[in-house]
C-alpha cells in the first residue's frame, strides 16, 4: 500500500502494513548498489548468511548472491539444519538440496557433515550441480554407500579435501579417488571400518598428499603406512589415533615427510621413545602432536622433542604413566609457543608438573 494511499486512508505515517517511506528508501537504495560491489561484499560472508538473510533483502541482492565466486555451502548449522534435514527425510531430498544450491553459480565447497540419512540419489544430484567442488565433507553420512562416493570422484574431478569419516568407505572408492581427483591434497577417513590396509597403498599412488586422517580405522599396520610415507613426501599432517602405530611407521614418516607439523599417534603402544627420536631428529617443525595412552613412551621420549621442537604448540601426554615432572618442565622451557598441554591422568607428576601445565594452557583464557 503506498505511503500516500495510507496517510489518505488516516493511517498515522509509517505506520503502513507495506512499506514506509523510509522503508521505501532503503529499499530503493540496496536495489541501486552496483552488483560487482555486492559480490565484493558478499564474498567476505558465510553460507548461512547468503542463505537465509542476504537473498531476502532484494531481488538485486539475491542475483548479486547467485554470481559470488567460491561459495563455501555449509549446512551444518542448527536449528535451520534440523529443520531442513527434516524436510529433506520427508519430502524428495534432491529437489530440496537443489533449491539451495541452485542460488549460487560457483560454489566450490560444501560441507553436509551429520546428515547421517542423506541417501545414494540426493548425494548424486548434489555433486552434479556443483562440478567444479574443490572442498566436500560427507562425514558421518551413513546413509551413503561406497558405490556412490566413486560416483563422486568421477563427476568431481577437482577435489581437493574430502571427508568421508563414519562412512561407509571401501578401498575401492579410495582407489577412484586417487585415480580420478589427481589435485586431491587432504583426505579423512576416519573411523571408516570397511577399510584395509590395501588403502594406504591406493593413497601412496598419489605424492601430493599433505593430510592423511584414519582415526581408528583398524587393520592399519606398519607396512602400508611405510608406504605412504615413502611416497608422499609432502606431508603435514598425520592422524592414526587408535591404529596401533609401531616405532618403525614412525620412523619411516619422519625420515620421509620431514615438514610434518601435526602428528596424531594416540593409544598406539607400539609407540615408544624410539619414534619421539625419530621425530626430534627430522621434524623440526612439528607444532601438535597427540600420544595419548601411548603408555611405552617416558621422559627421555618427550624431553628430546622439547629440546628440538620449539615450534610446538599443542602437545596430548594424557594418560602416560612413565612421565613425571622434568618432561612437562623442559616443554614449558623450551617451547615459548606451547598453548595447550595435556597431562591429565599422568600419575607421577606432581604439584611441580601440574602448575606448569596449568601455566600454559591458562594462555588460552587471557
Amino acid at each position: 500500500m503506498p505511503a500516500e494511499a495510507s496517510l489518505a486512508a488516516g493511517a498515522p505515517e509509517g505506520t503502513e502494513t507495506g512499506k514506509s517511506e523510509f522503508g521505501e528508501e532503503v529499499q530503493s537504495l540496496a536495489e541501486r548498489m552496483p552488483t560487482e560491489l555486492l559480490v565484493l561484499v558478499f564474498a567476505m560472508l558465510d553460507s548461512r548468511s547468503l542463505l537465509i538473510t542476504v537473498g531476502a533483502v532484494c531481488r538485486h541482492w539475491r542475483a548479486a548472491c547467485h554470481d559470488v565466486g567460491c561459495v563455501c555451502v555449509d549446512l551444518t548449522f542448527v536449528p535451520p539444519k534440523a529443520k531442513l534435514q527434516q524436510r529433506v527425510r520427508l519430502k524428495d531430498g534432491a529437489e530440496v538440496l537443489e533449491g539451495i544450491v541452485q542460488r549460487f553459480r560457483n560454489i566450490d565447497q560444501v560441507n553436509m557433515s551429520g546428515w547421517s540419512f542423506l541417501d545414494d540419489p540426493t548425494a548424486l544430484r548434489l555433486v552434479q550441480l556443483c562440478p567444479r567442488l574443490r572442498k566436500l565433507d560427507f562425514s558421518g553420512c551413513f546413509g551413503l554407500s561406497s558405490d556412490c562416493i566413486a560416483l563422486v570422484a568421477e563427476r568431481c574431478p577437482l577435489l581437493e579435501e574430502i571427508n568421508f569419516a563414519q562412512s561407509s568407505i571401501e578401498d575401492s572408492a579410495v582407489a577412484i579417488l586417487v585415480e580420478k581427483c589427481r589435485n586431491l591434497t587432504s583426505v579423512t577417513v576416519s573411523t571408516c571400518h570397511s577399510l584395509t590396509i590395501a588403502v594406504l597403498h591406493e593413497l601412496a599412488k598419489n605424492p601430493n598428499l599433505t593430510k592423511v586422517n584414519m582415526d581408528y580405522c583398524l587393520g592399519m599396520f606398519a607396512d602400508g603406512m611405510i608406504a605412504l610415507a615413502e611416497h608422499c613426501p609432502l606431508l603435514t599432517h598425520i592422524s592414526f589415533t587408535g591404529c596401533q602405530v609401531h616405532d618403525s611407521a614412525v620412523a619411516a614418516f619422519a625420515k620421509h615427510c620431514p615438514g610434518l607439523k601435526s602428528v596424531s599417534l594416540g593409544y598406539s603402544p607400539g609407540v615408544t621413545d624410539e619414534s619421539l627420536r625419530a621425530l626430534s631428529d627430522h621434524c623440526r617443525r612439528l607444532e601438535h602432536v597427540d600420544l595419548s595412552s601411548c603408555t611405552q613412551v617416558t621422559d627421555d621420549g618427550v624431553r628430546m622433542l622439547a629440546e628440538v621442537c620449539s615450534e610446538l604448540r599443542s602437545v596430548i601426554l594424557y594418560n602416560i604413566p612413565k612421565i613425571n615432572d622434568a618432561s612437562v618442565v623442559a616443554l614449558t622451557q623450551n617451547c615459548s609457543k606451547l598453548m595447550m598441554l595435556d597431562v591429565q591422568f599422568c600419575d607421577e607428576l606432581t604439584a611441580t608438573g601440574r602448575a606448569a601445565a596449568a601455566a600454559v594452557n591458562a594462555k588460552i583464557k587471557a
